[in-house]
């Protein structure tokens, strides 16, 4: 299954706000950025539609899926 169909599915099936990201690693594997692809912005107030995800995730360089938080997919998270 492709990022574009998982996000796909997790939209359909959870109503999460997903969008593209690019994460980079250092040569010794550790994770060190995560950019998206996209503008996210407008993502933490409606999902986006098939056609936005396709278009999204058939951009290079894209290897994760991001997930807007909070009201728009009913995620909340606690960061410390």
């Amino acid at each position: 299954m492709s990022l574009e169909q998982i996000a796909i599915s997790y939209k359909e099936k959870y109503n999460f706000s997903v969008f593209p990201v690019k994460i980079s690693y250092k040569s010794d594997g550790i994770k060190f950025d995560k950019k998206p692809i996209v503008s996210w912005a407008p993502f933490i107030s409606r999902l986006p539609t098939d056609i936005e995800i396709t278009s999204g995730f058939s951009r290079p360089g894209v290897n994760a899926i991001g997930l807007a938080t909070g009201k728009v997919s009913g995620v909340t998270v606690l960061d410390w």
